[in-house]
């Protein structure tokens, strides 16, 4: 009888120890965004106070890591945009991540003050390069410090201007895998004669970003293998259904 009860004490040891490899095995990363903000308003009508509103301290924390790279000097040409910002959640952990528009300096003491200009922009600096906004994105912690930064890379032979991230949203979230679509036109195209050409030589892309958090900070990949760069997918929904079908074909 005892030799049946070590056996079956041992199976049960056995089965648990399984069970726990399984559920190890099956575990995977999961990301999540939303933007919703909520009212901004108190029970009673008040704007929320600057410590209670999320968006107003992502937005502080995210102006300030482009304060810190931008190469425009201080002033309304030197402000970085910034678009709509979401909710990130890597893992059930909740961060902040925010789009973000600004011309990233390339070196220290890197400096653009752009040209005045008479009617056509020239997206010139003073001091003799290109004036040039790039599509970027801040992550930011629950205690609002920033720890992820990643310039959208855009892969045209031609320079350009990045003039918004119009979307994001998630693509394999199992992978932690984050698209953004970012919108730019080139800078030495010609220029729109009237007000309903604006816009015609505006092009949108879709990238993938994978995310992983570590150390305190959130790391960040840009991966163009199956969607190509540039591209010209300029929907989410448009990007998953093309990340499905790479996913779908034989390795």
């Amino acid at each position: 009888m005892k030799s049946t009860a070590r056996r079956v004490s041992g199976s049960i040891r056995t089965a648990v120890v399984i069970a726990g490899l399984m559920s190890a095995a099956t575990a995977h990363a999961d990301v999540r965004v939303t933007h919703d903000w909520g009212t901004g308003m108190t029970p009673d009508g008040m704007p929320l106070p600057k410590h209670l509103d999320d968006n107003a301290q992502m937005k502080a924390a995210a102006t300030e890591g482009a304060q810190a790279r931008n190469a425009v000097p201080p002033g309304d040409r030197g402000r970085a945009e910034l678009g709509l910002g979401y909710k990130l959640f890597i893992d059930d952990k909740k961060y902040y991540l925010q789009p973000a528009l600004f011309m990233a300096k390339q070196h220290a003491g890197d400096i653009c003050t752009p040209a005045d200009y008479n009617n056509v922009p020239t997206y010139q600096c003073v001091e003799g390069h290109r004036y040039r906004k790039g599509c970027h994105v801040f992550v930011i912690d629950e205690a609002f410090r920033e720890v992820g930064f990643h310039t959208i890379e855009v892969k045209e032979s031609a320079p350009y201007f990045c003039n918004a991230v119009p979307a994001v949203g998630v693509g394999d979230k199992t992978r932690n895998e984050v698209l953004v679509t970012v919108q730019y036109f080139f800078i030495d195209r010609k220029p729109a004669a009237k007000m309903s050409e604006i816009g015609n030589g505006w092009k949108r892309m879709t990238v993938p970003l994978r995310l992983k958090a570590e150390g305190g900070k959130v790391l960040i990949e840009q991966d163009d293998r199956c969607l190509g760069n540039p591209n010209t997918i300029d929907t989410i929904p448009d990007a998953r259904r093309r990340l499905k079908q790479c996913a779908q074909k034989p390795s």
